[in-house]
């Protein structure tokens, strides 16, 4: 069947006109979209345990700085001396060994909950 002109000009209509336009609709999803699955992953747990003790160590970082060893004291500060990431050298197994680490809402790690997430 032919197709007339008035058929064609009614479904060219809905489409927009200007290429800038259909770029912000293609933004706005886009940014709709990452808004909706960032709440999605934040109530689904993705949220940190804010008491959780978080390994932070960062073997040969300068000066021996953001690592703990084995003759250092549980508690001594161990690196981000001063600021709200300062970290703490604490005991990482049941051999003794000793890591640098904080708690995910910052400070020291709490007893009972003082064996980093992970170990060296």
């Amino acid at each position: 069947l032919p197709i007339s002109n008035t058929q064609v000009s009614q479904h060219t209509s809905d489409a927009p006109s200007n290429p800038s336009t259909m770029a912000s609709r293609v933004a706005a999803v886009m940014i709709a979209t990452l808004w909706l699955w960032q709440g999605v992953s934040a109530s689904s747990g993705g949220a940190q345990d804010p008491d959780e003790c978080i390994n932070v160590e960062e073997p040969g970082y300068k000066g021996g700085d953001r690592q703990c060893f084995n003759e250092d004291e549980v508690g001594m500060v161990c690196g981000w001396d001063g600021t709200p990431e300062e970290a703490y050298c604490e005991v990482s197994d049941e051999k003794g060994r000793k890591i640098c680490a904080r708690r995910a809402g910052g400070g020291r790690c709490l007893p009972g909950k003082n064996i980093p997430t992970k170990n060296k």
